[in-house]
């Protein structure tokens, strides 16, 4: 799965989610706590005012001037209603609908009226109704002022807290930026780089050091594996070069058998055979060891290729193979003459090897966009879908390739060579009819 940021921004991202997520739950409880004390305390305030009230009324101390302006509060209501209904006084600026409906409906709650709010609280006793309020105006603006707040603090401070996570999760991850910029440097020419550790006892450098101790044993196993293989190329080729001798005198001296002279031919065959295996695997062994480079010039790859199709005629001539070419003239690359030559002979062994009695070779050779392609198809066996990629493996061998006694190290060297110089070679399409390949090198200026 593909994310669109990277680690440090997903950790920045989160942390400001949880961040915004826990400072709206905290704000909402905040506005509800709020909301819930005041209008608390606004209903205890009405509760003493309807006690004093009712307390003056038993004493029939309650007269009509009790009412006026003057004697309440900004915003605060009273109203009593006698047993026959007649309103005996009502503050001026308390609504008489709101009152009305206290009338009605006894205990607390909230009316409107004309874009005003009141809390109202009222109560009945022998008949007789009292109604106090107040209006919410200064409640509502408290609550809204606090709503404001936390709707302009909630994304501040989310945005501050996903700037201070960016920061610290970059300098926590710059361990592994450079970890990852000295391994992708680390290649099969050099292993001898290990990633840097900062601090040793933080999990990114417990990591690290584990990461250096696998790749120590990486190196050491990887320059095993190639001393042995050039060792060993080298020390068979002496043997094989001496049985190959042996077996030639005994073929001059015409004392053999014609059975026996058939198998000293075979077995000076199957020593011809070794002695390309050992080349192509001492070759191998100077790519991996990157000793391979040599001195490059610029080549004529034109003349090269046009020199070479005698040779191709010679490979195919023993199948009747029918063989079409096109080279553009004046095409020049930069590199080894050895190599380059070793690169297009394999593939044209490779194309009359794998292919059938009037089969096909078409190669062609052209410049597009500052390099150089050569393109080669013949007819023959289709390469699988799965095995693809696998041909450029060192010893892989599809089925053909086990019944022509291949050995599945000439297109692995095809590939070391193209990538030598600068190029690649892939496999363009394979089809029952047809096989291509492509080798792209770059081109420069005649020498």
């Amino acid at each position: 799965m593909k994310y669109p940021l990277t680690l440090r921004g997903r950790i920045a991202c989160c942390t400001a989610a949880i961040t915004a997520f826990a400072l709206i739950v905290l704000a909402a409880g905040t506005w509800f706590y709020v909301y819930l004390e005041d209008l608390e305390a606004i209903d205890g305030h009405l509760a003493i005012e309807i006690l004093a009230i009712r307390a003056d009324i038993a004493n029939g101390e309650v007269e009509a001037d009790e009412f006026e302006e003057d004697e309440f509060e900004h915003g605060e209501g009273l109203a009593v209603i006698e047993a026959d209904g007649a309103l005996l006084g009502r503050t001026p600026s308390f609504p008489l609908e709101i009152v009305e409906i206290g009338r009605e409906d006894l205990g607390f709650s909230i009316q409107s009226y004309q874009g005003s709010r009141w809390r109202i609280y009222s109560s009945e006793r022998q008949g007789v109704v009292v109604v106090t309020g107040f209006e919410l105006e200064e409640f509502d603006d408290i609550l809204d002022d606090l709503a404001s707040i936390q709707f302009l603090l909630v994304p501040l401070v989310s945005l501050f807290t996903a700037w201070m996570s960016w920061l610290v999760a970059g300098r926590s991850l710059a361990p592994i930026r450079d970890a990852t910029a000295t391994a992708a440097k680390i290649g099969t020419n050099d292993l001898s780089a290990r990633l840097p550790i900062i601090r040793s006892d933080d999990e990114i450098g417990q990591f690290t050091e584990v990461l250096n101790g696998m790749l120590d044993r990486i190196e050491k196993s990887y320059l095993q594996a190639k001393r042995f293989a050039g060792d060993a190329s080298h020390e068979l080729s002496t043997p094989l070069t001496i049985i190959k001798g042996e077996l030639e005198k005994l073929v001059a001296n015409h004392q053999l058998s014609d059975p026996a002279e058939q198998g000293i031919v075979s077995a000076q065959q199957e020593v011809d055979r070794m002695h390309q295996i050992i080349d192509q695997l001492l070759i191998l062994a100077r790519f991996d060891a990157g000793k391979a480079s040599a001195d490059y010039a610029p080549i004529n790859l034109s003349k090269l290729l046009d020199e070479m199709a005698e040779d191709v005629d010679m490979l195919s001539e023993n199948q009747a193979l029918v063989v079409k070419h096109k080279i553009d003239p004046g095409l020049w690359v930069k590199g080894d003459f050895c190599q380059l030559h070793r690169l297009f002979l394999n593939l044209f062994s490779n194309a009359t090897k794998y292919n059938g009695p009037g089969g096909l070779i078409d190669y062609q050779l052209r410049s597009r966009n500052g390099l150089l392609q050569f393109t080669i198809s013949n007819s023959g066996p289709q390469i699988t879908e799965t095995n693809r990629e696998r041909i450029f493996e060192r010893f892989f061998q599809t089925d053909e390739s086990h019944a022509t006694r291949g050995n599945g190290l000439g297109l692995s060297l095809c590939r070391e060579i193209a990538h030598a110089h600068g190029g690649t070679i892939r496999l363009v399409s394979s089809t029952v009819e047809v096989t291509e390949f492509l080798v792209e090198l770059p081109q420069v200026s005649p020498g």
